[in-house]
């Protein structure tokens, strides 16, 4: 494992000394057999775009389930929408108000048993509504930053099938993909599967396979965009997918099973990079990545110390020129510290980095650790 450090080291050293392009070649010849990858060896990627928020509008809502429903205390049945969202609280808000239009463009407020439907608390996550009819639904925000802002609109198709969902099964294990990949990195597989139940005695499960589609969504804007031929219970993720999350919905017939029932996906999806340092002392490193990223810069990375809670101010980020995925950091590192972690805060991508000193099956980490 030492013997390609040293001559990658070498490498650089000749990069600084202005080397014959002949002998830089000569040397990359070695590299090919000593170092776990070449810089850019796996081609470059980005540039990424950020995602914003679409001003006055806050992404958050989308659609758990619709339904029907018993009556509780008389015959029949009742059409429900499930509405989630993420809590006053944790957007710096103090309430939401449920506004409903039947056309999209004109919103009105929804009227609750008690009135106008509002968050009974700053942590409330959901609200369960029984309408009339077929509406699109958003959120009108009130304190905070984002006061007198909405959420996205979402809609929600009426139903009279007398059916409910009786939930799902999803996972994201490794061993769903060939060969397995491991959450966030891309390539990773999900796999779902939902049900539907009848409404009459025994809430009998129903002989049903729903039609499924896969969706990326915008973390920022919450929009929904289908994604092409995910129609399958499993889907496996996609660098077009990287930054989005992922949302399956699963539609009934409309004449065995009614509505249909949304499940969002809580892992980041990222572009996995491996990376390894070389040349690590107190003045900073050269690191190497898999893949060159397009528009790379200091802010694209924070650098702990080893306790990975301390943090080193990255002082300059240069590109080494003619060698596309080799990287000078400069930090200003501590004289007492014997290793530092590197770790990126890119939205699309992630470092994978290795313990110079573990075996080479070992795992790699989502960060980079390095070794003074």
């Amino acid at each position: 494992m030492k013997k390609w450090l040293i001559v990658l080291l070498a490498v650089l050293v000749l990069f600084v000394s202005g080397c014959p392009e002949s002998i830089v070649s000569d040397i990359y010849d070695e590299l090919l057999v000593n170092a776990p990858f070449l810089p850019n060896s796996g081609g470059t990627i980005g540039p990424f775009v950020p995602f914003e928020r679409s001003q006055g509008i806050y992404g958050m809502l989308y659609i758990d389930t619709v339904e029907r429903n018993n009556n509780a205390f008389t015959e029949g049945t009742y059409f429900e929408v499930g509405l989630w969202f993420a809590t006053p609280q944790s957007i710096g808000a103090t309430s939401y108000t449920l506004q409903y239009s039947s056309d999209g463009e004109i919103f009105q407020t929804f009227q609750g048993s008690e009135g106008d439907l509002t968050t009974g608390s700053a942590t409330q996550d959901n609200f369960s509504i029984s309408p009339g009819a077929t509406y699109y639904y958003r959120l009108a925000i009130a304190g905070g930053e984002f006061d007198g802002w909405y959420s996205n609109s979402v809609y929600a198709p009426y139903t009279d099938v007398d059916t409910y969902w009786g939930g799902y099964s999803y996972n994201a294990d490794m061993a769903n993909s060939d060969p397995p990949v491991m959450v966030p990195y891309v390539g990773n597989a999900r796999v779902i599967s939902m049900t539907a139940n009848t409404l009459e005695a025994g809430f009998a499960q129903i002989d049903y396979t729903p039609t499924y589609q896969w969706y990326r969504l915008n973390p920022m804007t919450f929009e929904m965009v289908e994604i092409t031929g995910a129609t399958g219970t499993t889907y496996t993720t996609t660098n077009a997918d990287a930054g989005y999350h992922l949302l399956v919905r699963g539609t009934g017939n409309e004449t065995t099973v009614g509505g249909f029932q949304q499940m969002l996906d809580g892992w980041d999806i990222l572009i996995g990079n491996k990376s390894y340092a070389v040349d690590a002392d107190l003045d900073g490193f050269y690191l190497v990545l898999e893949h060159a990223v397009s528009g790379l810069s200091a802010d694209d990375f924070v650098l702990y110390e080893y306790d990975f809670v301390t943090e080193i101010a990255i002082t300059s980020l240069t590109a080494v020129e003619g060698h596309v995925g080799m990287y000078r950091i400069d930090a200003t590192i501590p004289a007492e510290e014997q290793g530092i972690i590197l770790e990126s805060t890119s939205d699309f991508w992630t470092l994978k980095g290795r313990d110079p000193d573990m075996p080479e099956e070992h795992p790699w980490y989502q960060h980079l650790p390095i070794v003074l």
